[in-house]
């Protein structure tokens, strides 16, 4: 985990940097559009076996992905970096554990969508 404070320390001191040189460019559409071109090309590589590109490109996508949260936070879309890895992590950990115990995953697909709606009811009141 200390691996991905580093990697948001150096995603602040970027946009930070971006924001001096470049602020109307410093959203997340730069990160968002390079996201779904790597995904493309992250097929590609895997097809072709070339795992020194398809390296490469993974860390495209997590390097824009993070830089996509980070921005996104800094627009107000969303509450922080944080609140999306505790999102994360507590959806998946109750998807490990379905698995596990066999569960249905669509049934529990459902309830995690059942809570997002209620905890967005929520919000809107």
């Amino acid at each position: 985990m200390q691996q991905f404070s580093h990697i948001f320390h150096l995603v602040e001191q970027k946009y930070n940097y971006s924001l001096q040189k470049d602020a109307p460019r410093a959203t997340h559409v730069p990160y968002l559009t390079n996201l779904q071109l790597d995904m493309s090309s992250i097929q590609d590589q895997i097809r072709a076996n070339n795992n020194v590109k398809l390296e490469a490109d993974l860390w495209g996508v997590l390097r824009d992905f993070c830089n996509m949260i980070y921005t996104l936070e800094k627009e107000w879309y969303i509450d922080s970096v944080y609140s999306v890895i505790e999102r994360t992590l507590e959806t998946y950990e109750e998807r490990v554990n379905g698995v596990k115990e066999w569960q249905d995953r669509e049934a529990s697909k459902w309830l995690q969508k059942e809570r997002l709606f209620q905890e967005q009811v929520l919000r809107n009141s």
